[in-house]
Formats: structure tokens, C-alpha cells, sequence
């Protein structure tokens, strides 16, 4: 069975660890940017896509 893919918007303080738990879990995900580049650059890192915000 495939694991769902999840999406999530929001890696600041707490959903960075909620992210960082998710993709280590070995689940698909993709994360839309923050102001704070560390965050979705750590999770891109460890597997984790990253999605494009549209305006």
C-alpha cells in the first residue's frame, strides 16, 4: 500500500517538527514556503518537495 501524499502549509516553530516527523516517517510531502528559508530548506533536505505558492 502507498503511503498518501501530504501537503502542508505553515513549517514556522511547531510545524517544522510536525513536518519533520511526517517526512521521516517516510511519507510524501510538500511543503509551501516560509519567510524563514531554514525551515523548508531543512525539510527539502530530508526529502521533502517543495510546493509553489500561486498569487
Amino acid at each position: 500500500m502507498n503511503n498518501p501524499a501530504i501537503g502542508m502549509i505553515g513549517v514556522g516553530l511547531m510545524g517544522h517538527g510536525i513536518a519533520g516527523n511526517i517526512v521521516e516517517a517516510g511519507y510524501p510531502l510538500t511543503v509551501a514556503a516560509h519567510r524563514k528559508r531554514q525551515a523548508v530548506d531543512n525539510l527539502v533536505a530530508r526529502g521533502a518537495t517543495e510546493g509553489r505558492c500561486v498569487k
